[in-house]
């Protein structure tokens, strides 16, 4: 459910489904209804009974509901508690509610060398 004075620059309602479609905006994309295609936002929301499946890449990302296939989030990945995102994940910064879940393959952008610690596990 979306509250009424939330602005999106794209809206998947429930009950809806869009199929092969390709967007781009800069803004924030709320996906409440069924997407398949690819999807580049500034801001992406999935709501609690959204299902987006297809290429997605966004700044941010809240997901309530279900993604499936590639998603690159170049900032910080909310998977709240609801959330489940199967398949391909990079993200800068992730953030995982108890019973969010991811199944696939996940790796971060955020990647410094500075901070990184290499540890040897070897068996005696």
């Amino acid at each position: 459910m979306t509250r009424s004075d939330e602005v999106y620059e794209f809206y998947v309602g429930e009950g809806v489904t869009l199929s092969g479609a390709t967007i781009s905006i800069e803004g924030t994309a709320r996906i409440d209804g069924t997407m398949d295609g690819t999807i580049k936002a500034g801001h992406l929301i999935v709501g609690i009974e959204g299902k987006l499946k297809g290429d997605i890449a966004a700044g941010t990302a809240d997901i309530l509901g279900q993604v499936e296939q590639t998603l690159s989030v170049s900032s910080l990945l909310n998977i709240k508690s609801s959330g489940l995102v199967q398949g391909s994940v990079v993200y800068g910064e992730l953030q995982c509610e108890k019973g969010g879940r991811i199944v696939g393959e996940i790796t971060t952008n955020a990647y410094d060398p500075v901070e990184t610690k290499v540890v040897s596990i070897a068996d005696d």
